[in-house]
């Protein structure tokens, strides 16, 4: 009995996660937990399939981030910080070696359960703004109103293309086609503005590489790293206030023109300590963040792109970067964004060794290709309901494909 029950948790999960990831985004850590659990019970004899290269840099850049602090400003603060980020690495990486190893008898079922949950969340999270206005004042109204879908958008985004990588089977299932298209809605219409971004350049690239095939998935494993290693730096070094009024681009919102301060900012603490960084989640504590920007002649070209009000607080760092590249060099040093950009490479390298139908390859690289993007413009890249929701997505992807494809191409034992 109990074994029986375990063998429809996944498929619950699944359904459930999406749901109940809406009102909640660090739920995602409670699924990861009861997913490990019930895929590594149902895996036994225990098996998992690692990747050697891939695991070798996840390994390698978890440790430069436990040894940032002995360097960190404040060494206590990186350490314990560093706990959670291990253990949201360490849960996602053995879920996905689970994940990659099994060749799951309810493979299917977990799809559509998933694609039944991103059905409900999406229209949810479709409906949600309109709450205050369609339900009566109270409890359920102020929900709807508040629930966090910004974050959900992410999540959202990332889980659509693992649901297009299983519209391989003909016919495509009702709930799937439905699903995708409910999810897709719900980011474009009550996502931030990063998942819209995201989720439109995926879809761009799977178009691509279904198009082009598995040479557009090896040429976008060099040139997504040199991207994210080169495109942030050449942004907020060069001179960008005189590009974009140059070229009539002006007045930028205020959002953007933040975000370019708040570029600057860091590549000035960057050039400070440009080898060795200022320590794991260090971008929150840094001295000086909080310094006035009216009136220093740093950013005086950029507070011109458009019209703060007088008196407006305008944080030179609001808790992180928003910026992947740029928060992994400010607190790891060097190393750090070259070790994060070698994981995009890896990771669509990775996918013409598992993915062998071309609509699964080309979902995978939408969500990589989506994901980059979400970390170039959103969120604190150590954060643990993103971390987890990226493992999440890559576990369930590698979960969907028949091992006939993955079996031979997952990389040695």
């Amino acid at each position: 009995m109990p074994y029986t029950a375990l063998r429809k948790l996944p498929v619950l999960a699944a359904l459930l996660f999406p749901i109940l990831v809406v009102f909640q985004k660090n739920f995602t850590s409670v699924y990861l937990i009861v997913l490990l659990i019930a895929v590594a019970f149902l895996a036994r004899p225990f098996s998992v399939r690692l990747w050697t290269p891939l695991v070798a840099v996840i390994g390698a850049l978890t440790l430069l981030c436990l040894l940032s602090a002995l360097w960190s400003i404040d060494p206590g603060h990186s350490a314990t910080r560093f706990i959670r980020l291990g253990l949201a690495v360490a849960g996602g990486v053995l879920l996905c070696a689970l994940a990659a190893a099994r060749d799951a008898d309810e493979r299917k079922a977990t799809m559509t359960g998933l694609a039944a949950g991103l059905l409900v969340a999406g229209v949810i999270a479709i409906v949600s703004p309109f709450g205050p206005v369609l339900l009566p004042p109270g409890s359920v109204a102020t929900l709807l109103y508040w629930m966090p879908v910004l974050s959900y958008g992410a999540i959202a985004t990332l889980m659509t293309f693992v649901l297009v990588a299983t519209m391989t089977e003909r016919p495509v299932p009702v709930v799937v086609s439905a699903a995708v298209v409910a999810s897709a809605l719900a980011v474009l219409l009550s996502g931030n503005s990063a998942s819209k971004v995201a989720l439109i350049a995926g879809f761009a690239a799977v178009a691509v590489f279904f198009w082009l095939g598995r040479k557009a998935v090896f040429a976008a494993a060099v040139v997504l790293p040199l991207l994210f290693l080169a495109l942030p730096v050449t942004l907020h070094t060069a001179d960008t206030a005189g590009f974009l009024k140059a070229h009539g681009w002006t007045p930028l919102d205020h959002s953007a023109t933040h975000r370019l301060i708040i570029g600057r900012y860091a590549m000035g603490k960057i050039e400070e300590r440009p080898i060795l960084g200022w320590g794991l989640h260090s971008s929150r504590i840094l001295p000086d963040r909080d310094a006035p920007v009216f009136g220093n002649p740093r950013y005086a070209d950029l507070m011109g792109l458009t019209n703060f009000a007088p008196g407006t607080k305008i944080e030179l760092m609001p808790m992180h970067p928003h910026n992947a590249t740029l928060q992994t060099w400010l607190e790891l040093g060097a190393l750090g964004p070259i070790l994060y950009a070698a994981l995009y490479g890896l990771v669509l390298a990775g996918l013409n060794r598992v993915a062998g139908s071309r609509l699964a390859r080309a979902a995978g690289g939408g969500a990589v290709v989506a994901a980059f993007v979400i970390g170039q413009l959103s969120f604190n890249v150590w954060q643990s309901w993103w971390l987890i929701a990226q493992f999440l997505a890559a576990a369930l992807f590698l979960y969907a494909l028949p091992k006939t494809q993955a079996g031979r191409s997952t990389g040695p034992r």
